[in-house]
């Protein structure tokens, strides 16, 4: 979704999206003629740039997938299967040039109505459940709205013409939305699921009654034969505030073009009252070399040759019949409803790794608030239900499944550290002069402590903290009758000190928890001590052969992403704990990892969740939960399964341990936990289980934690869907190494690596580091359900990104000011199509593209 949108109201946002799906301009013949029976296609995907099929693949499967594919005798990629008709969509993802993007959703929005269909045109109007599935933040969203279409085969100056239009009754802010698509021919789709040409149309799209709120384009194609986009957007919130405008213009065909785009440049604002001024970017390619624009910046110039494939969104499809899993599971479906001031609602009741919630402009709606299901069809009777109480708080058992180490090569993971230790120097140690480990282990026998110093300490490497590091601190002191008058000595380890590697006296800053060295070298005598105390996080990473913890240059706070030096410079060994349990959350796969005396033990992590149905089964009778690093000294727990208390579905304290009881005010026994807990244990009747839980609890003003359910009219809890666990798949990345990945499905692939914030933070750059670590899943890769190894599956990619790689000097063959001959002020204007009230319509025929039995 492009700047505008992103920033703009949330029922702005979604005006937008949606009116911008349907319509077309100017004026036409009445009557329902055309000498054909089916209507145009067009493009459901839009890129200034055309995708190039050197792109690479990546996501190679183990040997033998052909043959598996074989032995289903192709039945599941016959034609006409989901499989087979299912699309691969393509495009060259350029940041740049996202106000294409507007156009693109409008016209994917448009597909899901089937308008094109011979059961649909000259048919009258009909109700179609739109859907919208965006990434924001590396989160994947997806929302659903009602349209009222009318397709229609009509002539204008004898030419067969598809007449689209579109109604969007936006209750909420009393705006009903009107648009009309005129298509003259369909656009043209290349083998890999790209276009050559995206046909001929207008589109026209009004806002409200308000003249200055509308969205128009159309698409050509000029005299030498480009396709050409010209789109006109502008938007008005309000009398004493400019409008927003954008426009953009393309000129594009398979080897050669170019275009020009303004756009307000939100990037500079960084207040909530700005507003910001427009700018424009232009943009010329051959068929080796793209050359970019913005303002007067300097140009940058890609590589149309060397592509990278990402895809975004998968299918999941029966291995045997080829029919699409989403037509047998419900993993959510969109509702109305009145809100409590008398205005007409949407919401989307859906689950995300079995957590139910109901989803309205970002709210919660109340308990016993009535709702209607909306994908249900003419001849199905109307589905109402009441809205639960929301459940504050939610219990998910964590289900460990064998990985490999290897798995987690390169993946930097923070832990939290909290070390104290006492180091003695000593002339004749066991393995000669220097520092040593101590321990201190109590003996009941005389009553006193034990010291033990036989290990010589060599992790120095663990004591050094980056200038830039601000997560790390390391307290290194002496104290040798310390008093009043006689403070501890500070020091700092440094491995190249004036004087070289050794402790240095330093400077203590209360203000800051840090401890700047001086130039002073510690020099120490026989038995000499220092006590060591390391606390704060750290990133710690295997790369193929052992640990090492990464230094810390900068942390970016905004998006919780860490910087590091080069490994070569910035690397240091450090040893994982014998026995200790580090819990590796990132690129969309949870891995827990254990040094053990023969190796490491790993494992990918899968969750499922307690619900109000599953709840006396999902924890068994006489189960307590403790801590899984002090069971003997902390609070312990129990989940209420009676669904006549007050506590349903929630964890309570059993007992108060140690910490709880100095805390204030302390909690008591039955007292609901208010906090998250992290790693719990779960005991059966005294016995020690495998299991461990997480209990997740909302922050204040933040939903996540909660449940939502709806309530059928015998009371009874409608459930969606649990995501399809898939066995653990072999898959490699672009980098040529095999990962073992443990993947759910629920409309949307879980486990594969998440690079958004990798790519955010280069500026949407793809670099060949971000590259190595993609995974593509191939089209026809069969898995295997985790709960039933009987069922097979294929996944095929629907949506696929291309990136272009980044040239650093200019190729010489582009010249890029030969789109300073687009004039912006041509793109057209709204022409209005005089469209009458909201058609009537009997039930939904079609929900997210599926025809509704």
């Amino acid at each position: 979704m492009n700047r505008l949108l992103a920033v703009a109201s949330a029922s702005l946002i979604l005006s937008l999206s949606l009116a911008a799906c349907g319509g077309g301009g100017g004026s036409s013949s009445s009557g329902g003629g055309g000498s054909q029976s089916a209507g145009f296609e067009v493009p459901t995907e839009i890129s200034a740039v055309p995708t190039n099929l050197s792109g690479s693949v990546g996501g190679v499967t183990k040997p033998g997938l052909k043959s598996k594919l074989s032995a289903l005798k192709q039945a599941a990629t016959d034609p006409n299967t989901d499989y087979s008709k299912a699309v691969t969509r393509k495009y060259v993802n350029e940041h740049t040039l996202e106000q294409f993007d507007i156009i693109e959703e409008v016209l994917a929005a448009l597909a899901q109505t089937n308008y094109a269909d011979e059961a649909n045109v000259n048919q009258g109007p009909y109700k179609a459940m739109v859907s919208f599935q965006d990434e924001q933040n590396g989160v994947q969203t997806k929302s659903l709205e009602p349209w009222v279409v009318d397709s229609a085969m009509i002539e204008e100056d004898g030419q067969d013409v598809n007449r689209v239009r579109v109604w969007i009754d936006e209750a909420d802010i009393n705006r009903l939305i009107k648009a009309e698509f005129k298509i003259y021919q369909s656009a043209t789709r290349k083998e890999d699921g790209s276009y050559s040409d995206y046909g001929v149309w207008k589109l026209n799209v009004k806002f409200g009654d308000s003249p200055d709120s509308f969205f128009a384009a159309d698409a050509g194609v000029d005299a030498n034969g480009r396709s050409v986009i010209r789109i006109n957007e502008r938007q008005t919130e309000s009398t004493d505030a400019p409008p927003h405008e954008m426009k953009a213009i393309m000129n594009r065909s398979e080897t050669d073009g170019y275009g020009k785009v303004m756009f307000p440049d939100w990037e500079s604002c960084h207040q909530p009252d700005c507003n910001p001024a427009p700018v424009v970017a232009k943009y010329a390619y051959n068929a080796n070399h793209l050359a970019l624009q913005k303002a007067e910046g300097a140009v940058q110039y890609k590589d149309r040759t060397s592509v990278n494939d990402m895809t975004h969104r998968y299918g999941l499809f029966d291995s045997t019949t080829g029919q699409d899993i989403m037509k047998t599971k419900s993993f959510g479906f969109p509702v109305d409803y009145t809100d409590g001031e008398g205005r007409h609602r949407f919401a989307y009741y859906g689950a995300w790794q079995g957590r139910h919630s109901l989803w309205s402009d970002g709210g919660t709606i109340p308990q016993g608030t009535t709702v209607t299901r909306q994908d249900r069809g003419p001849q199905q009777n109307a589905e109402t239900y009441t809205v639960s109480a929301p459940f504050v708080g939610t219990l998910t058992k964590r289900t460990a499944v064998a990985a490999n180490v290897n798995d987690v090569k390169g993946i930097p993971v923070e832990t939290w550290v909290n070390s104290n230790f006492e180091l003695r120097y000593l002339a004749s140690g066991p393995d000669g002069a220097g520092w040593y480990e101590c321990t201190h282990t109590f003996d009941p026998d005389t009553g006193f402590f034990q010291q033990n110093c036989a290990s010589k300490f060599t992790a120095f490497d663990s004591l050094i903290v980056g200038e830039n590091d601000n997560r790390k601190f390391v307290n290194i002191n002496q104290c040798n009758g310390c008093d009043q008058n006689n403070p501890p000595t500070n020091y700092v380890y440094l491995a190249d000190g004036p004087s070289g590697a050794g402790f240095y006296v330093g400077t203590f800053d209360s203000s800051t928890g840090r401890t700047t060295a001086t130039s002073t070298l510690y020099t120490p005598s026989d038995n000499e001590f220092l006590w060591v105390n390391i606390g704060g996080s750290i990133y710690i990473m295997y790369n193929g052969t052992g640990w090492v913890e990464k230094t810390l240059t900068g942390f970016d706070t905004e998006t919780w992403t860490p910087e590091f030096a080069p490994s070569e410079t910035g690397d240091k060994p450090y040893t994982m704990p014998l026995d200790r349990e580090f819990y590796i959350n990132s690129r969309g796969a949870n891995y827990i990892v254990k040094r053990t005396s023969t190796g490491y033990e790993v494992k990918i992590e899968i969750q499922s969740t307690a619900n109000p149905v599953n709840a006396s089964t999902f924890v068994p009778t006489g189960t307590v939960f403790k801590s899984s690093w002090s069971p003997d000294t902390e609070s312990t727990f129990e989940f209420v399964t009676d669904p006549n208390s007050a506590n349903f579905m929630k964890l309570v304290y059993k007992t108060i341990g140690q910490t709880d009881q100095s805390s204030n005010p302390a909690p008591q026994v039955g007292q609901v936990v208010t906090n998250g807990q992290w790693g719990l244990v779960a005991y059966v009747n005294g016995n020690q289980t495998t299991n461990q839980f997480n209990w997740d609890y909302p922050r204040e003003g933040d939903m996540w934690g909660s449940q939502q359910y709806l309530k059928d009219a015998s009371n009874n809890y409608v459930l969606l869907s649990d995501p399809v666990r898939l066995l653990p798949v072999t898959l490699t990345n672009n980098a040529g190494e095999e990962k073992s990945l443990a993947l759910q499905y629920d409309g949307w692939m879980h486990g594969l690596p998440d690079l958004f914030h990798e790519l955010f933070k280069n500026g949407h750059v793809m670099t060949e580091d971000i590259s190595n670590k993609i995974i593509n899943i191939p089209a026809g890769t069969q898995v295997t359900d985790a709960d039933d190894q009987t069922k097979g599956y294929l996944v095929k990619p629907l949506e696929v990104s291309q990136f272009l790689a980044v040239l650093e000097n200019d190729p010489g063959d582009l010249d890029i000011s030969v789109a300073d001959s687009i004039d912006l002020n041509s793109v057209p204007v709204l022409v209005d199509h005089n469209m009458g009230d909201v058609p009537e319509t009997d039930g939904v025929k079609y929900s997210e593209g599926i025809l509704v039995e």
